[in-house]
C-alpha cells in the first residue's frame, strides 16, 4: 500500500496494517494510520523493507524486454522460485499462490515473446509456505499439495514451455520435470523443499536423505542425460550450500555425492533463495577426502542468483547469462539492478536499471596466483566453470580486496536510458535467470541500512569551466578531453610557471635547494677520515648488525638506529645516499621499479635529509624511550612494542593549568551565551581534504598499482609491466581504467572537480544564504611521491584554493589549518629548539600563509605575525564572544619524524602551551572557543602519537566550558569523536560514560574522492549567542556519475542533516539507559538543544541499542559511496562504536582494530 508504514517492526511492511512501535500501536482501522505516525512512507516504487509492488514487478518486465528488443531475444530462461510474498501464514492461500503464479507466468510469457522459461518451486510458493510432503504419507496425506502441481502443470502447458509430458512430470514429481529446449541440452527442475530446513514434513525420517524420491528420479535423470551425450543443468530455488543454513545436512550431502557422479555432464547449477548474489564450488568426498578442497577434489558448482524483492536492504536485481550454445556452460554473466534509494524521487520517469557488473570483467584477473594455465587472465575462450570459481577463492585468500571489493557501477539499462550491449558471436545463446521475485528468506527483526536515498538535488554544476575565476589561462581545452591550467599569481606577486604542474613534466625529484641537513658534531667529524672509506664501513656494519645471531629483533633494531645516528652526525651528508642504497639491497619500497622508488623517498630533497636529521637529533639515551617509539613507529616489521606514554603526574599538570586543573566553580556555572542575539543562526561552511592534483591527466590510468594514479606515469601492472614509459604515452588498450573529466574513486580532485566543489558552495549560498564562517580543516596540496611535492608546488595550491575560497564565499572569514600534506616534504614539520638554524627550514610556509590570510582578509597584521611564530597557528576573533584557534596537528601525527626526537615530552612544539595560554585567555573574556586543527586525536589511534594527545585531552577536559566545538579533518571520513571529563593525567581512564562528556569533534569528510569516498561539502546551522551547532547539511555528489557527464556538470545533494538522521534516543529511553542529562522530547532531542557533547555520546549510547544506526553512519563516513563495506557484525559496531568514544590515540588504540575507515575493506586483527 502506497503511503503505509515502510519501516514496521512487525510483520509484513508497506501493508495497511503495517506499524512502527515507536510512533504507533496496532489499535487502527487498516489504511487509517495518520500520517504523522508513519516514520517511513512507502512509494509506489517500492522499498528496502518491502516486497515488491506490482509497479516494482512491470519496470523489471518492461528492462527485461527492452534488453530483448536491442540485442536480439533470450533463448531461454529460469526461475529459481518464489514468486508468493513473504507474510504471516494466515494471509497466505491456496488462491494467493495461484494468483502470484498465473500472473508472473503470464508476465514472463508476455515479455519475452516465445523463450522457454524453466521454473522452479520455491519454498514460498506453497500454502503453508515452505512445506512439501512425500507421497507416500498414510490416508493420502501425501496428495495435500497435488493442488499447486497441478496449477503449474496447467500452467506450462498453456504457457507454451512444456508438453503433456512435461505436465504429467510436475504432477508426479512435486512441481519438479526436465525438459530437452534445446540439442544437446537436459534442464532438470528440482523441488527443493525437499532438503529445506523449513520443510517440517522432512524430520518425520530425517535419517533418510531422499524420503520423497526426488533424489531417486534426479539421478535417474541425469544418468539418461550421460547416456544420450547430453549436458544438464540443475535448477533449483533452496542452495544444498553456501553457508549451511537453509539445507538439511543428509540430503545436501546426497545431492553432493549426485553432482561428483555427473560431474562430466552436468554444466552448471542454479539456485535463488537466499536473495544475494554468491556462488560454491562442490567437491568430491566419497572417499572420505571432506578436508581436501583442491582441484584434485573439484567436481562442479554452483550460482546463487540475486532477488528481485528489495526485502530486506537488497538492491532489485535479475541476471543475463552468456552460453555457448554448443558446451552449453557459460562464458559470462551481466547483473543489473535498480537502486531503491532513487525510488522516492521518481516522479517522470520509472526505475533507472544498470548493469553493475559483468563476471568476467570483475573476477577474471588471477594477478596474485595465476590461473590454471599460469596466466594472469582467464582465456577469453575458456568458460567459467567450476575451475574457474575455485581459481577465484584461490585468488581472494592471497588478496582479501577481492573477497570485500564492490563491482562498479556500468551504466544505465532499460526504458530510461538504453544501451547496445556487445554480444560475442561465439556465445549466441543467452540465458534470462530471475530468482525470488516477491518473497524474502531475512526474517531478523534488525533493519540495518545498506544505503540512502540521494536527498534532494541541491545544486547542478555547469559543464563548462569557469575560466572567469581566474586572471587567465596557461591552457584551455575545447571540452572535456584534458584539464584546464589556469594561471596562478603567487600573494608576493609573479604567476606560477605552467612547467610547475604541466602533466605530463613530472620531476624526478624535488629541487636539491629543499634538503635541509643536520650539520655535523665535531668530535663526530674529526673522526671520519676518508668519506668513502667511512660510508662502506658503516654499510658493512649495518649488513653485519642484520645478521647477528642470539639477540632480539628489537635490540638489532636499536643498533642499526645507533650506527645511524653515529654516521648522520659525523657526515649528515652521506647518509641520504646510504638510505638509498639500503633501501634498494632490501627493497624496502616493495615495488615493481624498485631503484625509481627508492630515490625518490629517500634522496635528500626528498626525506632522505629528515631521516638525517631525525638520526641526528634524536635522543637515543638510556633513560629515553624514543629509540623504541622508532623501531616500533618508523619500521615496517615493528620489531620493538610500543612504549606505554607517560602518564602525566599531579605536579605537571599543576604546573601546566597553573594550580587550576579544574575550572573555576564561576566559569562552569556561567552563562554559554556569549555572542550577540540574532534571528536566524550563523551559517558555517566546514571544508577539508581538497587535495587539488593540477597535474590530473585525463585518460590516464586511474586503477594503477604504482603510486599516485590518474597521472601521465600512472600503470597497472596487470596490464603494463614496464615503468619506465614517456608520461602519457601509455596505450590505451593498456589501462583497465580511463581517469574521466570529473574525477575517479582512486585519485585526487582535477581542476574541473575542485572547481565543481567552488561552485557547489556558491550555489548553496544562492539557495539558502550567505555563510557567515568558514573552516577549512587542511590539506590543500595533492597526496604523492616526495619527489612529486616541492616548496612551489605546495605554495600553488595554497594560493590558487584560497583565492577561490574568498571567492565563492564573499566577505566570510575561512580559518585555516595547515594539513600534513601543506609542506614539503609532505607530514614533516620543524621543531623551535633544533640547532644551528634547523627550526627554520619551514618557516617559507608559515610566511606564504600568513602573507595569504593577510591578503584574503581573514587576518590582520598580528594574525600574519601568529602564524609566523606559531608553525601556521593562530588565533582570531571574527565575532563578539568567539575566539578560533588554528593549530598545527603535525605535532602530534605519527608521520612527522621530527616528533620522534624526543617522545618522552608531551609538548616538544610548545605549540600545546600556546593552544592552553589561548584557552585562558578566552576564559579570562568570557569567550567560546572553536579549535581548528589536521589530524583528529583519537578516532581508531591511527593517525596521532600517544603523547601529546593526552596533554590535548586534559587540555580539552580543562576547559570544556569554554570549548564550544573541536573541528578536524584528514581521514577524508565523516566522524566524530567524544571526550570525557578526566584529571588523573592518564586519558585512557576515562569513563566513557554519557554523563562525563565534557567535548566533542566533528571530523569532516573531503572533497577528494581518495580512496572510494563522494566529495563532499558541509554548513553547520550555529547557535549565534553561544556558539554551538545546532544542525548540520551534509552534501556530496556520487563519483559513480562522473562517467557519463557531458551537458552538465555534477550535481551536489543533500545527503542528510545531523538532527533529522541522529536525534531519536527512543530505544536508549525505552531502555531507561538515557543518560544525557537533556530531557528529550517524546524520545527526541530537543530542538532547542545544541548537538553538543552530551548529544554524541547519548547517540553511541542509542546505537548500541539499535546497532542499524552504527551502519547508517558507517554509510555516511563515506557518503553514500557504493565502495563502502557494510558494518553489519557486532565486531564492527563494537569498534565504531568505541572510536566515536575516543578522543586520544591511546584510547582509540585499545579498540578493536581494522574497522576504521570505510576505503577499502575492513581487516580487523
Amino acid at each position: 500500500m502506497v503511503g503505509a508504514e515502510a519501516n514496521c517492526d512487525s510483520g509484513q511492511c508497506c501493508r495497511a496494517d503495517s506499524y512502527n512501535s515507536t510512533l504507533a500501536q496496532p489499535t487502527f482501522e487498516p489504511g487509517k494510520l495518520p500520517k504523522e505516525n508513519i516514520s517511513e512512507p512507502a512509494g509506489y516504487w517500492g522499498w528496502y523493507q518491502c516486497d515488491s509492488p506490482w509497479s516494482l514487478v512491470e519496470s523489471t518486465m518492461q528492462t527485461i524486454s527492452a534488453l530483448a528488443q536491442q540485442d536480439g531475444p533470450f533463448d531461454l530462461g529460469i526461475v529459481t522460485g518464489d514468486l508468493v510474498t513473504h507474510d504471516s501464514t494466515v494471509r497466505i492461500s491456496p488462491d494467493l499462490v495461484r494468483y502470484s503464479e498465473q500472473s508472473i507466468y503470464d508476465l514472463l510469457r508476455q515479455y519475452v515473446k516465445n523463450t522457454t522459461i524453466v521454473v522452479a518451486i520455491g519454498t514460498g510458493d506453497t500454502a503453508p509456505q515452505d512445506q512439501a510432503m512425500p507421497n507416500d504419507l498414510p490416508d493420502d496425506r501425501g496428495k495435500q499439495l497435488n493442488w499447486d502441481y497441478e496449477n503449474i502443470a496447467a500452467l506450462i502447458e498453456t504457457e507454451g514451455w512444456g508438453s503433456n509430458d512435461t505436465a504429467e512430470s510436475i504432477r508426479t514429481h512435486y512441481g519438479g520435470y526436465s525438459l530437452s529446449p534445446r540439442q544437446g541440452l537436459r534442464v532438470i527442475s528440482v523441488n527443493s523443499d525437499f532438503w529445506s530446513v523449513e520443510n517440517l514434513f522432512n524430520y518425520i525420517n530425517p535419517d533418510d536423505p531422499d524420503p520423497s524420491g526426488t533424489f531417486r528420479w534426479l539421478t535417474d535423470e541425469l544418468m539418461l542425460a550421460e547416456s544420450a551425450n547430453e549436458t544438464a543443468w540443475i535448477v533449483a530455488s533452496v542452495p544444498t550450500g553456501w553457508d549451511g543454513t537453509a539445507a538439511l545436512p543428509r540430503p545436501s550431502m546426497l545431492f553432493n555425492l549426485i553432482v561428483n557422479r555427473f560431474a562430466q555432464t552436468i554444466a552448471h547449477v542454479f539456485f535463488g533463495h537466499t536473495h544475494e548474489d554468491q556462488f560454491y564450488l562442490f567437491f568430491d568426498e566419497s572417499s572420505n577426502s571432506a578436508a581436501v578442497r583442491d582441484n584434485s577434489t573439484l567436481s562442479g558448482h554452483a550460482y546463487i542468483a540475486p532477488s528481485l524483492s528489495p526485502n530486506r536492504n537488497l538492491q532489485p536485481s535479475f541476471r543475463i547469462y552468456d552460453v555457448d550454445p554448443e558446451t552449453y556452460e557459460v562464458m559470462n554473466y551481466h547483473q543489473y539492478y535498480t537502486s531503491v534509494s532513487e525510488f522516492q524521487n521518481l516522479t517522470d520517469q520509472g526505475p533507472v536499471w544498470r548493469e553493475l557488473y559483468s563476471a568476467r570483467e570483475t573476477y577474471a584477473n588471477y594477478t596474485m596466483i595465476g590461473d590454471a594455465n599460469n596466466q594472469t587472465s582467464w582465456p577469453t575462450d575458456a568458460p567459467l566453470n567450476a575451475t574457474f570459481w575455485m581459481s577465484l577463492t584461490e585468488e581472494m585468500k592471497k588478496d582479501t580486496t577481492r573477497v570485500r571489493k564492490k563491482p562498479r557501477t556500468r551504466r544505465d539499462a532499460g526504458p530510461a536510458h538504453p544501451f547496445k550491449m556487445a554480444k560475442p558471436a561465439l556465445w549466441a545463446s543467452s540465458l534470462l535467470v530471475f530468482a525470488a521475485i516477491s518473497q524474502v528468506l531475512a526474517k531478523s527483526p534488525t533493519q540495518y541500512v545498506t544505503t540512502t536515498s540521494y536527498g534532494s538535488d541541491v545544486y547542478t554544476v555547469s559543464s563548462a569551466f569557469p575560466t572567469s575565476d581566474f586572471p587567465s589561462m596557461d591552457f584551455a581545452p575545447s571540452g572535456h578531453e584534458a584539464e584546464p591550467r589556469p594561471v596562478i599569481t603567487g600573494v608576493s606577486g609573479g604567476k606560477f610557471d605552467d612547467s610547475l604542474v604541466n602533466p605530463t613534466m613530472l620531476p624526478s625529484a624535488a629541487p636539491s635547494s629543499e634538503a635541509v641537513l643536520p650539520a655535523p658534531t665535531q668530535s663526530a667529524a674529526d673522526a671520519v677520515g676518508n668519506q668513502d672509506q667511512y660510508r662502506q664501513t658503516v654499510l658493512t656494519n649495518f649488513t653485519n648488525i642484520l645478521n647477528e645471531t642470539g639477540q632480539s629483533e628489537c635490540q638489532i633494531c636499536h643498533n642499526a638506529v645507533m650506527l645511524g645516528q653515529q654516521a648522520a652526525r659525523a657526515v649528515p651528508s652521506l647518509v641520504p645516499g646510504m638510505l638509498v642504497q639500503l633501501c634498494k639491497q632490501y627493497n624496502y619500497t616493495q615495488s615493481v621499479d624498485v631503484d625509481k622508488d627508492c630515490e625518490a623517498e629517500y634522496g635528500a630533497s626528498q626525506l632522505g635529509s629528515i631521516y638525517t636529521q631525525l638520526l641526528s637529533y634524536a635522543n637515543l639515551t638510556y633513560a629515553s624511550t624514543t629509540v623504541d617509539y622508532i623501531c616500533n613507529a618508523l619500521v615496517d616489521a615493528k620489531p620493538c612494542n610500543m612504549p606505554e606514554p607517560p602518564v602525566l603526574d599531579a605536579d605537571f599538570l599543576n604546573d601546566w593549568f597553573n594550580g587550576t586543573v579544574v575550572p573555576p566553580a564561576d566559569v562552569v556555572s556561567r552563562s554559554k551565551k556569549t555572542g550577540p542575539a540574532q534571528e536566524q543562526p550563523l551559517r558555517t561552511l566546514h571544508v577539508s581534504d581538497f587535495h587539488v592534483d593540477p597535474r590530473y591527466l585525463v585518460g590516464a590510468e586511474a586503477a594503477c598499482d604504482n603510486g599516485q594514479c590518474c597521472r601521465a606515469d600512472s600503470y597497472n601492472s596487470t596490464l603494463w609491466s614496464q615503468p619506465d614509459f614517456a608520461p602519457g604515452s601509455l596505450p590505451r588498450d593498456n589501462i583497465s581504467k580511463p581517469a574521466s573529466y570529473w574525477g575517479a574513486y582512486e585519485c585526487d580532485p582535477p581542476w574541473s572537480l575542485i572547481e565543481a566543489g567552488m561552485q557547489g558552495i556558491s550555489g548553496l549560498v544562492e539557495s539558502s544564504g550567505d555563510i557567515h564562517l568558514g573552516v577549512f580543516t587542511g590539506d590543500l596540496t595533492t597526496h604523492d611521491s616526495d619527489a612529486h611535492i616541492s616548496q612551489d608546488l605546495v605554495k600553488y595550491s595554497e594560493q590558487s584554493l584560497y583565492d577561490l575560497f574568498h571567492k565563492h564565499t564573499g566577505n566570510a572569514t575561512i580559518v585555516v589549518a595547515l594539513g600534513n600534506h601543506d609542506s614539503s616534504p609532505a607530514d614533516q614539520a620543524a621543531l623551535a629548539n633544533l640547532p644551528d638554524g634547523r627550526s627554520d627550514q619551514f618557516n617559507w610556509d608559515y610566511e606564504n600563509v600568513a602573507a595569504l590570510v593577510k591578503s584574503e582578509g581573514w587576518g590582520n597584521d598580528t594574525t600574519a605575525e601568529t602564524i609566523r611564530t606559531h608553525y601556521g597557528g593562530y588565533s582570531i576573533s571574527p565575532r563578539q564572544g568567539l575566539r578560533i584557534i588554528a593549530l598545527n596537528t603535525d605535532f602530534w601525527y605519527k608521520s612527522n619524524y621530527f616528533n620522534y626526537i624526543s617522545l618522552d615530552q608531551p609538548d616538544q612544539s610548545g605549540m600545546l602551551r600556546w593552544l592552553t595560554d589561548e584557552l585562558q585567555a578566552a576564559e579570562n573574556s568570557n569567550e567560546r572557543a572553536w579549535l581548528v586543527g589536521h589530524v583528529p586525536t583519537g578516532w581508531d589511534g591511527s593517525n596521532a602519537l600517544d603523547t601529546p594527545t593526552n596533554l590535548f585531552y586534559h587540555i580539552v577536559s580543562r576547559y570544556s566550558h569554554t570549548i564550544a566545538h573541536i573541528f578536524f579533518g584528514h581521514t577524508h571520513e565523516d566522524q566524530f569523536q567524544v571526550f570525557y571529563n578526566v584529571t588523573n593525567g592518564n586519558s585512557t581512564s576515562a569513563s566513557r560514560k554519557t554523563q562525563d562528556a565534557v567535548a566533542s569533534a566533528f571530523l569532516g569528510p573531503s572533497l577528494t574522492p581518495l580512496t572510494n569516498v563522494q566529495p563532499s561539502l558541509r554548513i553547520y546551522e550555529v547557535d549565534p549567542e553561544t556558539y554551538e551547532v545546532m544542525d548540520y547539511h551534509q552534501y556530496f555528489t556520487p563519483v559513480t556519475a562522473f562517467q557519463n557527464l557531458t551537458d552538465q556538470g555534477p550535481i551536489w545533494h543533500e545527503l542528510y542533516t545531523a538532527r533529522a538522521a541522529y536525534s531519536n534516543f527512543s530505544a536508549s529511553a525505552a531502555a531507561n539507559k538515557y543518560a544525557a542529562g537533556v530531557p528529550l522530547d517524546n524520545g527526541m532531542w530537543p530542538s532547542s538543544a545544541p548537538l553538543n557533547a552530551s548529544f554524541w555520546a547519548a547517540l553511541t549510547d542509542e546505537m548500541e541499542l539499535r546497532p542499524e544506526l552504527v551502519e547508517l553512519h558507517n554509510l555516511y563516513q563515506g557518503r553514500n559511496s557504493p565502495r563502502t563495506p557494510s558494518c553489519d557484525t557486532q565486531e564492527c559496531q563494537a569498534a565504531k562504536v568505541c572510536y566515536m568514544r575516543s578522543g586520544s590515540s591511546s584510547l582509540g588504540r585499545a579498540c578493536p582494530k581494522g574497522y576504521g575507515s570505510v576505503q577499502s575493506g575492513f581487516s580487523p586483527s
